[in-house]
């Protein structure tokens, strides 16, 4: 997981402090198990998130309705997509909970193993984090 916060004094998202209210939060991989967790901490913070899955309708039936949350459609497996899609632009921040699963499995097919999952994907990424919302420090 990592996360991009903008200025040089903040390096990670925290609700120890209210003065977040009302930033947005990219959560790439949300309908994953960790996702689904940072997603409704986020919310429960009072954080704006931006949640985005490579399915829509499952993200609408995980997560529902709520004014603080934005559903995108977004595979980071391809970079023209990504990068077309905006989804990285006024973004304050960015957690990744994105990744496969450690041993070859049937999840691994149609490309989402590690090399295009967790090194392509994490790569397309961080090049749309900087190209869309470049005062974010990518750390």
């Amino acid at each position: 997981m990592f996360v991009c916060t903008p200025g040089p004094d903040v390096s990670y998202v925290s609700n120890a402090s209210s003065s977040h209210q009302g930033s947005k939060v990219l959560v790439v991989g949300s309908t994953g198990g960790v996702g689904q967790l940072v997603v409704a901490k986020l919310l429960e913070a009072g954080y704006v998130v931006r949640a985005t899955s490579r399915n829509p309708e499952s993200a609408r039936a995980l997560f529902g309705a709520n004014d603080d949350l934005e559903l995108c459609t977004a595979d980071l497996r391809d970079a023209a997509a990504l990068t077309a899609s905006g989804i990285c632009d006024g973004i304050d921040a960015v957690v990744s909970c994105t990744g496969t699963t450690a041993f070859p499995s049937a999840r691994w097919k149609d490309g989402n193993g590690p090399e295009n999952t967790d090194f392509v994907g994490t790569s397309n990424l961080v090049s749309a984090v900087k190209a869309q919302s470049p005062s974010c420090k990518v750390s």
